[in-house]
């Protein structure tokens, strides 16, 4: 019997050590296979490689369920539409992220023309909200999709659409507000070339709605060339956009340098790399630890 005991116990280590054994080569197949995938996204096919992958960022964006919390930004957004009504500058400027305030140069004096301009009373409710967090970083980013409701004399207009942006610092345990559905935007030197184009990246923003990419192109080549042309987005999960839904100044003549700006439809996403011109472009940016 105890022959038979040694045995079994011999028996069930193998079986875990095999287990285990299994559990390894599966993740580092796993990792093997999102390691192509991540290559065969961002690299071009049959072209010169100007660009490295871009770099990942640790980041999670997803509806927000702790109901708790939702009251809670929803609150928040109440407060500062509520001081805007009022005309409160101070407090409404206090509302603000200091991010936003950077970005449009926003002090007490200005702060009424660099928000919404409500002047009745209103109801706020919020029909969803996303949360994104980063491993890095004490921020966690609320956008938020709702609706407003304006009372004259005391009838109740229609709905109104209505976005914004919230930001919770867990450490300070403090709220912020980025009006007109603004993300978060960068201002950058991001320069490559090839034998047809040098482009800059000076500046790009990103909206609940829509992402502006500003940039500078020259046009070494003997043709006139789009700066639209071929132009993407990537996404996290590799999901591209071509959707360009705005563009200025887009044609650029043989030598001619220009600052031309594309405009991308957006879906409450936060995009890694641009691509213009056959030239991938990451979007690094640490938006507070936060992208």
């Amino acid at each position: 019997m105890k022959i038979l005991k040694y045995i079994i116990i011999i028996l069930c280590i193998i079986l875990v050590i095999v287990l285990i054994s299994l559990a390894v080569l599966k993740g580092q197949s796993e990792q093997y296979n999102e390691s192509v995938r991540y290559n065969e996204i961002y690299t071009n096919s049959g072209q010169e490689n100007l660009v490295d992958p871009p770099i990942e960022i640790n980041y999670n964006i997803g509806l927000l369920e702790d109901r708790n919390m939702f009251f809670s930004v929803e609150n928040n957004i109440k407060k500062y539409l509520k001081a805007v009504v009022e005309k409160k500058q101070e407090d409404i400027y206090n509302f603000l992220d200091e991010e936003y305030i950077n970005k449009f140069g926003i002090t007490q004096e200005n702060v009424l023309q660099n928000v919404e301009n409500y002047s009745v009373p209103l109801e706020f409710k919020a029909r969803k909200i996303y949360q994104m967090e980063n491993g890095n970083s004490q921020i966690t980013s609320y956008y938020v999709e709702g609706y407003i409701e304006q009372q004259v004399n005391g009838v109740i207009g229609q709905e109104e659409e209505y976005f914004t942006t919230l930001n919770y610092d867990s450490f300070n345990r403090t709220f912020s507000i980025m009006p007109f559905k603004y993300m978060f935007g960068n201002t950058v030197n991001h320069q490559k070339s090839n034998n047809k184009v040098d482009i800059t990246i000076e500046e790009y923003t990103c909206y609940m709605d829509r992402v502006e990419v500003k940039m500078k192109i020259k046009n070494n080549s003997t043709v006139v060339i789009n700066a639209s042309q071929n132009a993407k987005l990537y996404y996290y999960e590799g999901k591209e956009t071509t959707n360009i839904i705005e563009k200025e100044n887009e044609q650029i003549m043989p030598n001619e340098e220009k600052e031309v700006v594309i405009t991308f439809d957006n879906e409450v996403q936060t995009p890694k790399s641009i691509n213009v011109l056959e030239t991938n472009i990451p979007i690094i940016e640490d938006q507070k630890e936060k992208i």
